[in-house]
């Protein structure tokens, strides 16, 4: 148990901001960068974007689109080739394509 009580103002309480201006899709790579580096698989990776708990990747999911998510996790899938994980979750980059043309299409 602490000797100290609770201050409001404490300097050292952690605290989210939210920026008004920058770039989410450089954001996006960054983070999704990091995660593979760090060894999680594509599966798992989505449902980081999916899942509302997770405010700001699902936030890009939300902006961006299923589409966006899948490519972006592709591309850095193939520039870092780490994988821990079971090959048949891999996304396909046939998949990807599959996707945008009936994301295009939609939208005709």
């Amino acid at each position: 148990m602490t000797e100290k009580e609770f201050e409001p103002d404490d300097p050292m309480e952690l605290v989210g901001m939210a920026l008004p201006e920058g770039d989410l899709e450089q954001t996006a790579e960054c983070i999704v960068e990091e995660y593979i580096r760090d060894g999680w698989d594509d599966a798992s990776l989505l449902r980081l974007f999916r899942d509302p708990f997770y405010r700001f990747t699902h936030r890009i999911h939300q902006q961006k689109g299923e589409t966006y998510v899948v490519a972006l996790v592709t591309s850095l899938r193939q520039k870092w080739g780490i994988w821990k994980g079971d090959p048949s979750l891999r996304l396909r980059m046939d998949e990807v394509k599959k996707r945008m043309l009936e994301e295009v299409k939609g939208d005709a």
